[in-house]
């Protein structure tokens, strides 16, 4: 049985879990990589910043986990479809995965986007207490064309959004993206 995902939403003990099951995946890859990440970080001479999506996209694809063929756009290092099994149900899920690795000089600081997190980092900048609120959505279900439809359901969808912004939800198969709250 797959969630749906417009009840998820309104259901926090349960999104939670998921959230709690998605962040357990990557961090068991992470660990689970970890020899291999310091003889990377050791031996690679590229920027920092590339080694860690390196790394990144290396355990999670070396752990494995349930695809779907659908294809994800955006500036993540790790992107994937898949099915979350749990034993009272299934959903689909958008697993968007960033890396923020830097060089030792920069270790009192960590670079973040807003465009690529929901949740409200609260930091201190210049003695001052700051909240930046993240700019994605914590839930969010849209549908997305297979790929060979996607250039003309992209068109279709520019169209219909010029006629009717909500025209555009009829036209192909829907999945959840998650993100922490």
């Amino acid at each position: 049985m797959l969630l749906d995902p417009i009840k998820l939403s309104k259901n926090p003990d349960r999104l939670e879990e998921i959230e709690r099951a998605s962040l357990r995946l990557v961090a068991q890859a992470i660990y689970d990589y970890r020899v291999t990440a310091l003889e990377i970080f050791r031996e690679e001479s590229d920027l920092v910043a590339d080694i860690g999506e390196d790394i990144t996209r290396e355990a999670l694809d070396r752990l494995g986990m349930s695809g779907i063929d659908q294809r994800l756009f955006g500036k993540m290092d790790y992107k994937r479809v898949r099915y979350l099994f749990h034993p009272d149900y299934a959903i689909k899920q958008a697993l968007f995965v960033d890396s923020k690795a830097e060089k030792v000089s920069g270790q009192g600081t960590a670079t973040l986007q807003t465009s690529q997190f929901s949740m409200t980092v609260q930091q201190v900048r210049s003695g001052k207490e700051i909240s930046v609120p993240g700019k994605l959505p914590t839930v969010t279900w849209r549908r997305i064309p297979s790929s060979s439809r996607l250039r003309k359901v992209k068109a279709e969808n520019e169209l219909a959004r010029a006629e009717n912004p909500d025209a555009s939800r009829r036209l192909a198969v829907g999945f959840l993206m998650m993100r922490p709250q």
